[in-house]
């Protein structure tokens, strides 16, 4: 059982001795052990991979072989899969099973890029969130399965872990951390920044929901290394908004707007939906939308922005400017969680001097592209996104980073030029790549 830290508070001051999750563990071990040490024939199965990984070494099985081996027994007999099999059949531990090996077939990365299926104005969405719309122009092949035909992993399978969970955990510390703070008074959080008690606290307490392996044993360290940088750089955030008088009036502020795409077909109106990550206004009622990214890249972002791709921000702007009908499009800046910075061209929050983000230009652009992927689809087309890239550019698949990354910067450039976007689809942790190629074995 994992007690969370308002539990385990109870559980004490009742009288109850908790155990470090530690020394749980080694109880857990040392009854496997006795367990096992009372069997004549221990029979041993290890995965050869899991989640495309060779696992790790089994520290039960090791502390077993050193155990029996001080007993006197022989040494553990290993076997691969194919041993086991003699002619057409499979034996182990007395049991014999028939069997076929199928023969070898080597797949071969489809060669065509373009998916044709019949006219698909039926599958033309009737709303669309900024995650929607960015899966559309980066991949459309990606889009028409995902969201039109519905095609997707199990629930099981899309559970967040690793970056992923913790960029959760720490947006929803930021969130809690204004809904605790809130003062109707003034609209919004106080400008006074919260201490690093206050961090503190709202962290123990979200980490259980929202990223529970932290608390498992042999995590302490990485726990340690989270709640640090989290501390750090929320203390930033806030105190970099204070500073530049940035009131924080909103987290996880939901929109939907009816928006008409002139398609060829007809111009068709959908909801464009999502949430702004923060709102905020100056004292002069100005709004500004930051948007929180728990990424290890310092330089992506800033790209995006000062090339004027942030569509993400251009879309939080241009639902503000729907709701408000702004004479002025609202400021629009990232705030970059793992390295606590920010990405805006307010001063007092990024001092490096850059230039306002042009957010309807970057809207107009957005909307383009987003038209000619759904008149591409009605036609009956669907183009995959990053393998038609790699091609254009007369890359193979296992292209290296820096000729990947150039080749994007060439789409990118050539879509402005054209008044639209092109966004990186991400193929490589698509659970759709291998329907072109992007993953698997195909050399």
């Amino acid at each position: 059982m994992q007690w969370d830290q308002a539990e385990r508070e109870a559980l004490r001051s009742g009288g109850a001795h908790l155990i470090d999750p530690e020394q749980l563990a080694g109880l857990h071990v040392d009854a496997a052990l006795r367990g096992l040490r009372t069997a004549g024939q221990v029979i041993a199965v290890l995965p050869g991979r899991r989640l495309e990984k060779p696992p790790p070494p089994s520290g039960l099985l090791a502390h077993l072989e050193s155990a029996r081996r001080q007993d006197g027994w022989p040494g553990a007999h290993r076997h691969s899969p194919e041993s086991l099999i003699t002619g057409g059949t499979w034996t182990l531990g007395g049991v014999e099973l028939p069997v076929r090996v199928p023969g070898l077939v080597r797949a071969e990365p489809p060669e065509h890029l373009h998916r044709q299926f019949a006219t698909g104005a039926h599958l033309l969405p009737q709303r669309l969130s900024f995650t929607a719309a960015q899966t559309l122009v980066g991949c459309p092949l990606h889009w028409l399965l995902q969201h039109a035909l519905d095609v997707r992993t199990a629930d099981v399978a899309a559970l967040p872990t690793g970056d992923r969970m913790i960029g959760t955990l720490v947006h929803a510390v930021v969130e809690q951390l204004v809904q605790q703070r809130w003062d109707d008074g003034v609209g919004g959080a106080p400008l006074r920044p919260p201490t690093d008690e206050e961090i503190t606290s709202v962290f123990d307490r979200l980490v259980p929901q929202f990223a529970s392996e932290l608390d498992l044993p042999g995590h302490a360290a990485q726990r340690a290394d989270v709640h640090d940088r989290t501390v750090r750089s929320l203390r930033t955030l806030f105190a970099g908004t204070a500073r530049a008088g940035l009131r924080i009036t909103g987290t996880e502020v939901r929109f939907s707007h009816p928006l008409t795409l002139p398609l060829a077909g007809g111009a068709r109106t959908i909801e464009f939906v999502g949430s702004r990550d923060l709102d905020l206004r100056d004292a002069s009622g100005r709004p500004t939308v930051i948007d929180l990214k728990w990424s290890r890249s310092r330089t992506r972002y800033g790209d995006l922005y000062e090339t004027g791709d942030a569509v993400q921000l251009a879309s939080y702007a241009w639902a503000l400017d729907q709701a408000e009908s702004l004479a002025e499009p609202a400021q629009v800046g990232y705030f970059l969680l793992h390295a606590g910075e920010f990405v805006a061209a307010d001063r007092e929050l990024d001092p490096r001097r850059r230039t306002p983000m042009d957010v309807r230009d970057s809207w107009e652009r957005l909307t383009r592209s987003v038209t000619t992927a759904l008149d591409q689809i009605a036609e009956g087309t669907a183009v995959a996104g990053r393998r038609s890239l790699l091609d254009g550019a007369n890359l193979p698949l296992d292209a290296p980073y820096s000729k990947r990354r150039r080749a994007l910067d060439g789409a990118r450039a050539a879509a402005r030029s054209e008044g639209q976007v092109a966004v990186d689809s991400y193929c490589a942790t698509s659970e759709y790549a291998q329907l072109c190629g992007m993953t698997g074995d195909f050399r």
